[in-house]
């Protein structure tokens, strides 16, 4: 079997890192969306070329599923990208990545990635039908982490916010109780 290129576990995912205030820059947040809007766009290329060979019967329902997830997931991130409270858009990415995930593997169990041109190959191919899921996983597994970064940068900024809020109150309360 081959060695599937990058499918280590100790591929680089880029993290969104916050400042001291929870804050996270712009230019940060943009370049973070543009890497994960490449890497999407990779993994629809390669997804493109094992879905064409699917079998013919499946052509419209589950690999046009799995092309409407993908879409999906890409709509979603651009909407991530310029929403200013985005902890809803951020949940649906997450469960539509979920659902890519499940539909992929799904396609993998029913043994559609040793079909070639609509047709199933003889069944010494198999190993290349793993290592075609390999290369598809490992691609869906490199997104899930940067999903996981947007959601805990949300929830940082939340709390950021709920603390500056309640210093806030409490300055209020003190000048009160001053006067």
């Amino acid at each position: 079997m081959e060695k599937v290129v990058g499918a280590d576990k100790g591929a680089e995912v880029p993290v969104i890192e916050p400042n001291k205030s929870g804050e996270v820059s712009a230019a940060k947040k943009e370049d973070f969306y543009t890497k994960m809007q490449n890497k999407m766009i990779d993994l629809r290329k390669q997804s493109n070329i094992y879905l064409n060979h699917a079998p013919k019967s499946e052509k419209y329902g589950l690999c046009q599923r799995i092309r409407n997830l993908e879409d999906e997931i890409f709509g979603l991130l651009i909407e991530a990208r310029k929403r200013y409270w985005n902890k809803t858009s951020l949940t649906k990415l997450d469960v539509a990545h979920e659902q890519l995930r499940g539909y992929w593997r799904l396609f993998y169990e029913l043994g559609y990635f040793d079909y070639r041109r609509g047709e199933k190959e003889p069944v010494t191919v198999s190993e290349d039908g793993v290592r075609r899921f390999k290369v598809i996983n490992f691609m869906i597994n490199e997104i899930g982490p940067m999903i996981n970064g947007l959601i805990e940068a949300e929830k940082r900024k939340a709390k950021a916010k709920a603390a500056k809020e309640q210093t806030a109150v409490k300055e209020q309360a003190q000048e009160k109780a001053d006067v």
